[in-house]
């Protein structure tokens, strides 16, 4: 049997970002032009993958695919395997209604972060033939045994949407181990995007899923129900093992919050293992102490992620993550062992005066992070604040994703885009970071383009 697996294009053209299982996180605008392998198809891939699969995987995104060329590289397919989300589901539908009109022996399996009511409508109008809305591994896996034609199963798969069973139980993995590792290897030729990458080959990974934290902003302790899991030592020391037999040098793994509660466990073991491999990571400024960073950057930690969100305490409060005290001092750690930091913030939040977001800007030139983002409030689908905005009759459908109809902060959005322009201005054409910047052009390769990205869009006044 072939199977392909598909991440959509944007019919637009845009760099559409859905690497995680809870959804798409960005359209990859003045974030440097950063791009991401599909790391979630790829686990697909792996899961319905037997020996006499023809397994192939096609990054339209990534590769600009779209229509003849598209469907050049989809002929022959048998089952077709996508991943989409609540912010790309209706330009998914569309693409897939299309594509099935000239794949017509093709069943069609989705996957991703979205409502059962979605998952339905999908499969009445023909998008889809199979949808699973958690951890799709085991249940493609059992799909894959019992598919017998063109969207026909020989048994119901207890936590599929099909025409049959509108209203599946949701299955998540138990053990993350018997999960088999994604399939890079259908991807590895392909060169994507890190700005902070010290490596053009360099790829992602994950130590676990879902995060023991409940900020009220982030959609993932909703998708995984706050339950966080994570894989053994030796399974994540194995599939860095694969990672380097593929070419690879660097990763950057894509947890919420890397390998929670045993990073030491960990990092003791990598620095065991010697890779070679350096590599990345996401994480909070109150969950690492001097001893944990130490080993960090000793395993080959060069960069870490850190979502600061605010420099408001009573903003922090609200998000549900009061963790500003620690921030100054987590810095200041990673600069000590060498460890470059990247500071994440948001604007615009439920209630946020012009006050508390200048103590924010204030608070990023405290912190002095190698790099920073800095976002306007989303309300992302699945998140409390999703809901809570939801049920006050606030939101409104845009284009790409839902927005709050009146800013839901005190301050209006012509003013936050102008604060957002400003603090990047400032921030990055610094003499000082410039110059520290320049002596990095020749160690990160795509640091030069992500720069020139970000002043286009910023200087030229499109943010």
């Amino acid at each position: 049997m072939r199977v392909t697996a598909l991440n959509l294009p944007d019919p637009s053209g845009a760099n559409i970002i859905k690497d995680l299982f809870n959804g798409a996180w960005c359209k990859g605008g003045r974030i440097g032009g950063v791009s991401m392998p599909p790391l979630s198809l790829m686990y697909a891939l792996a899961a319905v993958t037997k020996d006499d699969t023809d397994a192939r995987a096609v990054d339209a995104v990534q590769e600009r695919l779209s229509g003849r060329k598209l469907l050049a590289r989809l002929q022959g397919t048998e089952l077709l395997i996508v991943h989409t989300s609540a912010y790309t589901l209706a330009d998914d539908s569309r693409t897939l209604l299309d594509l099935r009109r000239a794949l017509p022996d093709a069943s069609v399996a989705l996957f991703g972060n979205i409502l059962p009511e979605q998952a339905n409508s999908l499969i009445d109008q023909g998008a889809a033939d199979f949808v699973c809305r958690q951890d799709p591994e085991a249940t493609f896996a059992e799909m894959r045994e019992h598919l017998v034609g063109r969207g026909r199963l020989a048994k119901p798969i207890a936590a599929l949407h099909t025409r049959e069973t509108p209203m599946p139980e949701l299955r998540a993995a138990t053990d993350l181990d018997s999960i088999r590792p994604p399939d890079r290897s259908k991807i590895a030729h392909l060169r994507y995007r890190n700005p902070l990458a010290r490596h053009a080959r360099w790829t992602t990974a994950l130590t676990s899923r879902g995060c023991p934290f409940t900020c009220t902003f982030c959609n993932t302790p909703g998708y995984y129900k706050r339950r966080y899991r994570r894989h053994g030592t030796e399974y994540v020391i194995d599939e860095l093992r694969a990672i380097a037999r593929l070419g690879f040098r660097e990763v950057f793994f894509r947890d919420d919050l890397f390998h929670a509660g045993a990073v030491k466990t960990l990092c003791e073991a990598m620095i065991r293992a010697d890779l070679g491999l350096v590599w990345s990571c996401n994480h909070r400024v109150d969950t690492l102490d001097e001893e944990t960073i130490r080993l960090m950057a000793r395993a080959g930690c060069h960069t870490i992620k850190f979502g600061v969100e605010s420099g408001d305490d009573e903003v922090l409060d609200a998000i549900g993550k009061p963790a500003h005290a620690r921030a100054l001092e987590t810095f200041r750690l990673c600069r000590k062992y060498g460890i470059r930091t990247h500071a994440h913030l948001i604007i615009g939040l439920p209630g946020e005066t012009r006050e508390q977001m200048e103590r924010t800007v204030a608070f990023l030139e405290r912190l002095s992070p190698y790099t920073f983002t800095m976002g306007m409030f989303t309300p992302h689908p699945g998140s409390a604040l999703h809901d809570q905005l939801k049920t006050a009759g606030t939101l409104v459908r845009g284009k790409w994703k839902e927005r709050v109809e009146g800013n839901p902060s005190q301050v209006s959005d012509a003013e936050l885009r102008a604060l957002l322009r400003r603090t990047y201005l400032r921030f990055y054409l610094s003499p000082r970071r410039l110059a520290g910047y320049a002596l990095d052009v020749r160690r990160i390769p795509d640091l030069a383009g992500a720069g020139t990205r970000l002043l286009r869009d910023f200087v030229g006044g499109q943010a």
